[in-house]
């Protein structure tokens, strides 16, 4: 199944925007549910807030989470929540709505055969009309995303995962204008390597990239923008052992770039896709 989606808005916001600055961040890789958990704490603690959070499952069935921490100086209130059933993230869903939060990033990913759901919200100050929607098929998505654009929404967030044998999505669409930009979903390798080159060569670049496996295949679903009036371009790679990212990590750090995208999958073992950008 091959899912693409097309969308050209004239403006100068960029998701690359979102978690960028002379913040202090930071970024971990691999983590078990408890370490995430203890991660966490001690992080907002130390008045860090994560800005970006996905789960994969290792080869076991063990669910693992990678995330990147920013400290702002201020900001909106935020909530996240991660290991989520389908019951438990719909009650957040509701309570959060209900209390003026909006989602930034939705991911679904299986972990012991179950669907889990982990996500990243905040405080709605400048009420941006927003939707959600998870667990959808690529017709089912194919024709929100057809229906958001109509009305004027972007897409924010995507994230494939498997349910069974089939792949399933969520998605978070905002209102707001948008420098042009492009989503894919669906794609083998094969596919999602031919459709980055040929972006590439139109100025577009990858802002989130998500693989994810179904039935022993790996799949690709990312959001690409126009960067032409930007100097330093997105460095993406996939496809990398743990020990790989991080002399991928360390080397970009020294070049002055950040991660903003730290994806695992399964490939023959755990493998990661990331994004680094120049802060």
């Amino acid at each position: 199944m091959k899912v693409s989606f097309t969308a050209l808005l004239a403006s100068a916001a960029s998701l690359l925007t979102v978690a960028q600055g002379a913040n202090p961040w930071r970024a971990l890789h691999g983590l078990t549910s408890s370490e995430y958990g203890d991660k966490l704490r001690a992080m907002t603690s130390d008045g860090y807030r994560p800005y970006y959070i996905s789960g994969y499952s290792t080869s076991r069935g063990e669910a693992r989470y990678n995330a990147i921490f920013e400290k702002p100086q201020s900001g909106p209130a935020w909530r996240t929540n991660y290991g989520y059933s389908r019951e438990a993230y719909n009650k957040a869903f509701n309570e959060l709505k209900d209390d003026g939060f909006r989602p930034l990033l939705v991911q679904g990913y299986n972990a012991g055969g179950e669907r889990r759901y982990a996500s990243i919200w905040e405080k709605n100050t400048s009420n941006i009309a927003w939707s959600e929607r998870t667990n959808i098929s690529g017709d089912d998505f194919t024709k929100w995303f057809t229906e958001f654009i109509e009305k004027g929404y972007r897409l924010r967030s995507i994230s494939g995962y498997s349910f069974g044998d089939d792949q399933q999505f969520a998605g978070v669409w905002e209102k707001k204008t948008s420098v042009p930009w492009k989503a894919y979903a669906g794609l083998t390798t094969t596919q999602y390597q031919a459709k980055f080159d040929e972006l590439k060569k139109d100025g577009y670049y990858t802002v989130q990239i998500c693989p994810y496996t179904v039935g022993g295949k790996v799949y690709f679903a990312g959001i690409f923008e126009k960067m032409d009036g930007r100097e330093e371009k997105p460095y993406t790679r996939y496809g990398m052992t743990s020990a790989e990212y991080q002399d991928v990590y360390d080397e970009y750090k020294k070049k002055g770039f950040r991660p903003t995208v730290v994806a695992g999958y399964l490939d023959g073992g755990e493998k990661f896709a990331a994004i680094f950008v120049k802060e």
